[in-house]
């Protein structure tokens, strides 16, 4: 049964019943009332989510999408919404790149589901404490970050993030559950992580301007089965006090980088786990430690060069 909402209301978003809709092929966790929106046909989420944050329950509702929605989304303070895409709906930046696409703050359990996402300063921003689900989108020509997260909790699976300046960005302290994503074309880095949290399965990283992965300032990453090749510096740097750990399954594979697969510098600590193939670089060796202090367990498995030892290093001054 969809949500009645005010008679000025109805008159800009469409209603329909559920057997009518055109349900994305993905699985969808519904919450609460229901609603289409047609962007070809003049209707704007923006209504809805007012609509919602003007409601008795602040959220609980499910968004289907359709046509081309030329218009900057804010999610602030709102429960359990989710936006679901349709038949190659997109979400298209209006703001020059001055405001995020979709922006997320103080919001928990949002969804965002099957949609393309054009532009903005950051094409996802999940920020300010709020809980995000990003699932099965592409995600390009964003200012900063395809997917921002800072200050916040998320889970990516199965997204692209193409031709941004930057795919991925996790920072202040906040946790990213990435699986089954594809960071490519970026200018700059891939996917930074910056004193925060990256837990990483099944993803491609390949073709960026600068690093498939950097890792700085405490921060911490678990890896497991990455494809990470042809990006134009290091597959994956790490430095200042960085932590990363392979828990693989078929194993990780850092191949035809321009700079080194993975370069290790100051108060690093890595465990490799055996089933790791890092090797063919364009810059030698393939696992390169620099740093002031660093500790490389199970370097010697990696089938690459490196000239790391086993344990740890003091770097002579």
């Amino acid at each position: 049964m969809h949500c009645s909402g005010s008679i000025a209301f109805l008159s800009m978003v469409a209603i329909i019943s559920t057997a009518s809709h055109h349900s994305y092929a993905g699985p969808i966790n519904r919450a609460g009332a229901e609603y289409t929106v047609n962007c070809d046909q003049g209707q704007t989420v923006t209504a809805v989510l007012t609509a919602i944050a003007n409601g008795p329950n602040g959220g609980r509702a499910t968004i289907d999408i359709y046509g081309t929605c030329k218009k900057n989304l804010v999610i602030q303070s709102l429960d359990r919404v989710t936006l679901v895409g349709h038949n190659g709906a997109s979400i298209v930046d209006q703001s020059n790149g001055a405001a995020d696409t979709v922006g997320i703050y103080f919001s928990n359990l949002i969804t965002v589901q099957g949609l393309t996402i054009v532009g903005g300063v950051n094409g996802i921003n999940c920020a300010d404490t709020s809980t995000c689900h990003v699932d099965s989108n592409t995600v390009e020509g964003a200012a900063f970050d395809g997917l921002h997260v800072g200050r916040s909790n998320a889970q990516s699976v199965n997204n692209t993030y193409q031709n941004n300046v930057r795919g991925v960005g996790v920072v202040n302290g906040a946790t990213l559950g990435s699986s089954g994503d594809i960071v490519t074309g970026s200018s700059g880095d891939g996917i930074a992580v910056i004193g925060a949290n990256l837990n990483a399965g099944g993803a491609t990283i390949q073709n960026n301007g600068r690093n498939g992965i950097r890792a700085r300032n405490n921060s911490t990453l678990r890896a497991t089965d990455l494809m990470i090749t042809n990006n134009g510096k290091d597959g994956v740097l790490l430095d200042s006090a960085a932590t990363l750990a392979w828990d693989d399954d078929q194993g990780s594979s850092i191949t035809g980088n321009g700079g080194h697969g993975l370069r290790l510098g100051d108060q690093i600590n890595t465990v490799f786990s055996g089933a790791d193939n890092v090797r063919g670089n364009q810059t030698q060796p393939d696992v390169y430690c620099v740093g002031i202090y660093w500790v490389a367990t199970n370097v010697d498995s990696v089938g690459g060069t490196t000239n790391c030892t086993q344990g740890a290093k003091q770097k002579q001054k």
